[in-house]
Parts: structure tokens; sequence; C-alpha cells
């Protein structure tokens, strides 16, 4: 009994040492990522991509080039976002600015980096493409 007492006090403890915030977006936005400290906000209509810090910090939006965007991850200063309709991964800084178009199968949704690649699944396919992180290139 006593040590179910102690570990419900570190618990309490431990909550009221966090402070629990909230940041205003907008409407719509269905999907969230975060990945080393930024947050990705997906909204596919009107397509947008909010960029924050995991603080809240407002980076930048993306919505220009993209026209239904399913996912979005940073990487090193990337944020790459799948875009459904144009069956590629557009590569934007994280200032918002459009690096490249990457060409995978027929839409892609879900991305997801590991070990120095970036998976995209494609839903039409069904099939999982390999995009190289340093040269921004499909693997075939």
């Amino acid at each position: 009994m006593k040590k179910g007492l102690l570990i419900y006090f570190l618990l309490t403890c431990s909550l009221f040492a966090h402070k629990i915030e909230s940041v205003g977006v907008g409407y719509g936005y269905t999907k969230m990522t975060l990945n080393e400290g930024i947050v990705c906000l997906i909204r596919p209509k009107p397509a947008s991509v909010l960029i924050l810090t995991d603080s809240g910090q407002f980076l930048s939006e993306i919505s220009v080039g993209v026209s239904y965007p399913t996912w979005a991850i940073h990487h090193a200063g990337n944020v790459f976002v799948s875009d459904y309709h144009r069956a590629s991964v557009a590569v934007y800084t994280i200032f918002g600015r459009l690096v490249k178009r990457i060409q995978v199968g027929n839409y892609p949704t879900v991305l997801k980096v590991f070990g120095g690649k970036l998976y995209v699944l494609c839903s039409k396919d069904p099939s999982i493409y390999r995009v190289d992180l340093e040269q921004l290139e499909a693997l075939l």
C-alpha cells in the first residue's frame, strides 16, 4: 500500500512540474508529426502545412506548390510533404521555400524517416518507396 501511495505522489508531482499550453492554429488540421523538435500540422483542404517549434513558435506555412498534402515530416532543416494528387514528395526548407519535387508512386500518404532514408507509403500500388535524404532522390 505504501509503495502505491509513493508512486501516486511521484506521478502527481511530475504532472505539476509540466506546464500545459495551447496554441491556436485554425481549423481543418487532421494530422501532426513531431521530429527533431519541429511540429508539422497537415490540412488537406485548403492545402496547408504549418511548421512550428515544439514550444509553439510559428516558423512558416506551406500552401504554395502542394495540391493535397497527406503527411509532412521535418528532417535536417527540410520539410518533406507527401502530395497525394501529384504522386510526389515535395521538399521545402523549414521556412517554406520549395527545394525539389521527388516523383514516387501513386497516392503517397505516410512518410517516415529512418536510417538516412525517407520511406514513402503509396496507397494505390501499394508500395513503399525509399528516398535518399542526402541526394534527395528516389531509390530504385
